[in-house]
């Protein structure tokens, strides 16, 4: 769960990694934005957890029911681990305002 109070480090995986996820992103094209942080943990830091916050921008042809397909399908085809989270960016009140702090953290933007 994220919630307004979380905060955010820089994500520390190998910029291999990055690539990878970049290119998985790509394949997407309802998928505008994307950010990659890790969330401060206190209890627990040795478990990451990953939040991949998400931006979209639909064709205006494209009915809510086809985007929330394509969503999904971002979601459930990635083969990530529970370590990692997707949220949408604006879900969350002033998310999206503390991820642009996160140093590295705009990892993808469609051209």
């Amino acid at each position: 769960m994220i919630l307004e109070s979380d905060e955010f480090i820089p994500h520390g995986l190998d910029p291999d990694i990055v690539a990878d996820f970049v290119g998985y992103f790509d394949r997407h094209p309802v998928i505008a934005k994307v950010y990659l942080v890790q969330k401060s943990v206190k209890y627990t830091p040795e478990y990451p957890c990953y939040v991949i916050a998400y931006r979209i921008k639909p064709k205006f042809w494209q009915t809510q029911a086809k985007v929330d397909e394509q969503v999904s399908s971002f979601i459930d085809n990635s083969g990530l681990s529970q370590d990692y989270m997707f949220i949408s960016a604006d879900s969350v009140k002033r998310l999206e305002s503390k991820l642009k702090k996160v140093e590295g953290s705009d990892v993808y933007r469609r051209k």
